[in-house]
């Protein structure tokens, strides 16, 4: 995130020079209401994107007496755990905010920080006390924003099939009603609020509800679903039967809402603990006296490439087919690029995925598609297997490698499962340490 902050800002800061070029070179035709507005537009976003920037460099800390946040340039804040007031998790803008009793202070921590989940388990441990004195709530509200996207889909789909045959043009009409009918499920399928009453957990939708009772329930979990660099805490709702449910997007806060429904479900349970097991941590994985020393990478990466190719490929014959039948002939600038971005990113995708893991005596080496990775035991720090939910919720574990200068390697899509690979990458490392000279490990 830090670096794509960077990113954006310089690109905002180019077109905003670029905006005010085109202006100045032709006086004639300038125009100062254009110009105005090119400042104000890619200016400030150039701004914004500098002060993330500069945010996401500084540091958050906690321990046993209080939180602090050390600005890289600047003062640090403390709050000690006897003065938090509230702790609140905004995540739309992908931050939990801790504000002391008096409402002055206040330590934001990001998302997109290392280890968030354990520094939010640590956080929400430490400050019961403050939650406690918050009043319970019973009724949740979905923010408004995946809601509107859907209405908004739904209002210009029906407008566009108005317009059709208002201009004699009945053709595209029955393309735009599908899009109004699936714009319109899906918000039938958008819930708006949760309620928790005595025995049951309502969710209400636009014109009906489910309601899941308490005893029908075997577990309540925040874990935080990934997406394309995206953190979504999720409450998941574990049932007897069916499905599990997922509840996000909720304007009180994902800790407010899993404190909520958990601490109902454990009342309803006469305050008797989850009779689920614990998950192991991954220390606690077992290595073999035979470890693997090759990994192959899963058949469905294979698979999956080869569909998206063939898709790909497909569309442009259409296209081009299409257009040969109607005496159409595509020319110009755009047609390279309409062929090299989309192949230049299924390239880039493919890269990332591996072929092969050979483990050697003294580094490890990741053949790729189109290249080969080899990283020395030496310039390793820590090798551990880390345990997420991506997107859809489905657990997810990869390994974990720190590297010399902070950088992080994670691998994950081999044949093996990731705790057999983790062993062994960990057990050809620690026995490269025991081989290698005292001076080089200093």
């Amino acid at each position: 995130m830090v670096w794509l902050m960077l990113g954006l800002a310089i690109a905002c800061f180019g077109l905003m020079v670029f905006g005010l070029a085109l202006q100045v070179t032709d006086l004639r035709h300038a125009s100062f209401t254009l110009m105005i507005l090119c400042v104000a537009m890619f200016g400030s976003g150039a701004v914004g994107c500098l002060q993330i920037f500069n945010r996401s460099r500084d540091t958050v800390a906690v321990n046993a007496d209080g939180l602090w946040y050390l600005q890289r340039k600047g003062s640090t804040t403390f709050i000690a755990w006897s003065e938090v007031g509230s702790v609140t998790a905004r995540d739309g803008v992908q931050r939990l905010v801790v504000t002391d009793v008096t409402g002055t202070k206040k330590i934001r921590f990001e998302y997109q920080l290392e280890n968030f989940e354990k520094l939010r388990a640590f956080v929400v441990e430490h400050s019961v006390a403050a939650r406690i004195r918050t009043p319970p709530r019973t009724v949740f509200h979905r923010n408004w924003m995946n809601r509107g996207v859907i209405l908004v889909a739904f209002v210009t789909s029906l407008l566009f099939t108005w317009l059709c045959v208002r201009q004699g043009q009945p053709k595209p009409a029955p393309i735009f009603i599908g899009f109004a009918v699936f714009a319109f499920v899906g918000l039938m399928r958008e819930p708006s609020r949760v309620e928790i009453a005595n025995d049951a957990i309502v969710i209400r939708f636009l014109g009906w509800q489910r309601t899941i009772p308490f005893d029908s329930i075997t577990n309540i979990e925040l874990v935080d679903l990934r997406d394309r660099g995206n953190v979504r805490p999720t409450v998941i709702i574990g049932r007897k039967s069916g499905k599990d449910l997922k509840l996000a997007g909720y304007r009180e806060g994902s800790i407010t809402l899993n404190g909520a429904l958990t601490a109902a479900w454990h009342a309803s349970r006469g305050g008797q603990a989850p009779t689920t097991a614990p998950i192991p941590p991954s220390e606690s994985v077992q290595t073999s006296p035979s470890l693997p020393t090759t990994f192959r990478g899963q058949a469905s990466a294979d698979f999956a490439r080869a569909v998206g190719m063939a898709v790909l490929l497909a569309s442009y014959l259409i296209y081009w087919y299409v257009g040969w039948m109607s005496g159409h002939r595509h020319g110009g600038a755009a047609t390279p690029m309409l062929l090299i971005l989309p192949f230049g990113a299924i390239i880039h995708l493919i890269s990332l995925i591996p072929r092969s893991l050979t483990i050697g005596n003294d580094s490890f080496t990741v053949d790729y598609y189109h290249r080969s990775r080899v990283v020395p035991f030496a310039s390793i720090t820590n090798i551990e297997l880390i345990e997420f939910r991506n997107a859809r919720g489905n657990p997810v574990k990869l390994v974990k490698i720190d590297r010399d200068g902070g950088a992080i390697l994670k691998l994950g899509g081999f044949k093996d499962d990731a705790p057999t690979l983790c062993a062994s990458l960990r057990d050809a490392w620690q026995r490269s340490r025991r081989t290698r000279p005292a001076s080089s490990l200093a």
